[in-house]
């Protein structure tokens, strides 16, 4: 038996399923935890019992709690719960050795369930989500049931994830193309642990090759193809503009071009904020997809593509990089004051560009309702607190980067949108049909990409961008 010192007295807010789960499980265990206090800030639950354990109120008798007993740990037992009470929290617990901890929102989830094991220690997305997002689950599910999915880029940080809340519908197989074998490699074995009894095909497979796309569509009859493929770093394709144009634009075209030849029912490939009123060489490469996609409307494949902001953990993104910095001891660099940007969590972008797909109808252009953009100061300052690290790591500001902006735009002041089935999908409304003349320029490009002048070709890919 556990001694009294060792046992961890908890305060458990949420008092909904996931509490009473939570009280389940901790009362199987009387020597290894404590319930100090069980809050909810639904006053029609105050004074009520659940297992034994009353229900004192909401968070607001919080500091109450902390002064008066013991606390160990915090459990959120809310799938959902706004940014500012999670900074409140934060707030309360500073300088007391008290961990917060979360149970997992519906977008990690792969069913509506949850094990113990899988609370966790809050992070930035937790402080900086805005609302969650309810997907049309049998809607859905109906759209990729049996279905024959590909998803490019399928070893990637957004394809994997992708991937994942694809085998939740169910689909007759699931094909996983990347060019590297060792993501590739990691993302079916995390696939497979989660869905053991799927069928997961991985291929290893560069885009830049039309003859090798061209044998695996005409092997296997896909029905739905998800493009995540392609070069995203903002700073290495400025210094490598070639490589940029042979994956992200004639990759595309090669894997869009394979998809209607061989007869598949949607192609939705991913776009990016930085498309719109493009400055990097990145973003004019995507945007020189979403005109190349809009040329090819009227094929009996139904093209769609889904523009979104930045995603938080995702490879590249500035997380990982303030995180390196923070267990370093810093300074965290930040890149301007004001520097702003959208954010969304791997999870709700990838459950938005599942659903934009099963939105689809032809020649779409679908952007995902980022909210309101984030400094990147804010971002920087929420995630050395989140460590408890606020007294020891500091800030430096940097001068922007070639190929950077301050401030992102998720729209062209002539892109009419409107609202979609989906409230956090919006579809733009007059999107501009490229000619054939669009698509003469592009492969009289793709015929000199390789010889001409990289400046010369930087500015071919501005023009094209611009037409």
């Amino acid at each position: 038996m556990s001694s009294i010192q060792n046992i961890k007295r908890v305060v458990i807010y949420g008092a909904g399923y996931s509490g009473r789960k939570i009280i389940s499980e901790i009362s199987k265990e009387p020597d290894c935890y404590e319930i100090v206090a069980l809050i909810d800030d639904d006053p029609k639950v105050a004074g009520t019992y659940i297992e034994g354990v009353k229900v004192n109120g909401g968070i607001r008798i919080l500091p109450f709690v902390l002064k008066h007993y013991q606390v160990d740990e915090i459990i959120v037992a809310i799938t959902y719960l706004a940014a500012a009470k999670f900074q409140y929290l934060l707030h309360l617990v500073q300088g007391r050795n008290i961990a917060v901890r979360t149970v997992p929102s519906s977008l990690e989830l792969t069913n509506d369930d949850f094990t113990y094991d899988e609370i966790r220690s809050i992070s930035i997305e937790d402080l900086l989500h805005r609302e969650v997002v309810n997907i049309e689950n049998a809607a859905t599910r109906k759209s990729i049931r049996g279905r024959r999915v590909l998803v490019t880029g399928g070893g990637g940080s957004i394809g994997s994830v992708i991937a994942k809340k694809i085998l939740a519908y169910g689909p007759k197989e699931l094909f996983l193309l990347g060019h590297g074998e060792n993501s590739i490699f990691e993302s079916c074995n995390m696939l497979t642990e989660a869905y053991p009894d799927a069928a997961i095909r991985p291929v290893i497979m560069d885009i830049r090759s039309r003859e090798q796309l061209d044998g695996l569509f005409s092997q296997h009859a896909f029905d739905i193809v998800f493009h995540a493929a392609a070069h995203k770093h903002v700073g290495l394709m400025e210094a490598n503009v070639r490589e940029c144009f042979v994956n992200n634009v004639i990759g595309t075209r090669n894997v869009l071009d394979a998809a209607v030849a061989h007869g598949v029912k949607k192609f939705v490939a991913i776009s990016t904020d930085k498309a719109v009123y493009p400055v990097s060489i990145m973003g004019v490469s995507k945007r020189i997809v979403e005109r190349y996609l809009a040329s090819r409307a009227g094929t009996k494949t139904t093209i769609a593509a889904v523009r979104f902001g930045n995603v938080l953990g995702s490879r590249g993104s500035v997380v990982p990089i303030f995180e390196r910095q923070i267990e370093k001891g810093g300074p965290v660099t930040v890149t301007g004051k004001n520097m702003r940007r959208y954010f969304m969590t791997i999870g709700e972008a990838a459950s938005l560009v599942i659903e934009a797909s099963r939105l689809a109808s032809g020649n779409d252009l679908f952007v995902l309702d980022m909210g309101q953009p984030v400094r990147i100061a804010l971002l920087a300052a929420e995630m050395i607190r989140l460590k408890g690290k606020q007294d020891i790591v500091g800030i430096r500001f940097v001068k922007p980067k070639h190929g950077e902006k301050l401030n992102e735009a998720l729209f062209f002041r002539n892109e009419a949108h409107a609202k979609t089935a989906h409230k956090k999908i919006w579809r733009v409304v007059n999107t501009k049909i490229a000619s054939a003349k669009y698509q003469n320029e592009l492969n009289k490009l793709i015929d000199v990409w390789r010889t001409i002048p990289e400046e010369k070709l930087m500015r071919r890919m501005r023009a094209l961008a611009a037409m």
